[in-house]
């Protein structure tokens, strides 16, 4: 094996390491959503969740990676992203009102609720992104917790700029305030 790859790994592994154990802590009987489908970090995530006995559930794009997943142990449920509508996705508009986004947006909560026995989330584990963030924070249990790393955006400008609905309370937050300081964002 070569530097490169090793690095990758301990890079891939410790940053899912921190995430899931360190920071969400995460133990037997949690549920774990994981967006990424099963490749690179959010991998390692399943992976060491699943170690730990929470219950795994993958959001991507590749039924097939999906379905080996849970064949071998990996994640419990899959929730294929391209089977829910394109519109679901995307930042929340200055202009959006609550109920009209919750409205627009409740396929992505129905497929995972049903992934996970009909409850919202215990935990999320997410490479974070303005089109998922949202989303993410709605579907999480009451007492929820979401850890992110990194962000991914289009353009310089807004890329980590996070607006999202807490109740019917429109937030805004800037993603690198967070993670580059290792923070978490409690709601109460």
């Amino acid at each position: 094996s070569t530097p490169e790859r090793l690095a990758a790994l301990m890079l891939t592994y410790g940053t899912a390491y921190r995430a899931v154990v360190e920071r969400r802590e995460v133990g037997p009987g949690d549920s774990l959503l994981v967006m990424g489908g099963g490749k690179g970090t959010s991998f390692a995530g399943a992976q060491i969740a699943k170690t730990l006995g929470a219950r795994v559930i993958l959001v991507g794009s590749n039924q097939e990676l999906g379905d080996s997943l849970i064949e071998r142990g990996i994640a419990d449920a899959f929730v294929n992203r391209r089977e829910i509508p394109a519109e679901v996705y995307g930042v929340v508009d200055e202009s959006e009102a609550h109920d009209a986004w919750l409205a627009r947006t409740a396929p992505f909560r129905e497929a995972v609720f049903a992934a996970n026995q009909g409850r919202p989330v215990d935990t999320i584990f997410e490479h974070t992104g303005g089109t998922n963030f949202p989303l993410l924070v709605s579907a999480l249990a009451e007492g929820g917790k979401l850890a992110f790393f990194g962000a991914t955006g289009q353009g310089l400008k807004g890329e980590y700029k996070e607006t999202f609905f807490y109740g019917s309370r429109r937030l805004v937050m800037d993603a690198r305030w967070v993670w580059m300081r290792q923070k978490q964002v409690l709601f109460s």
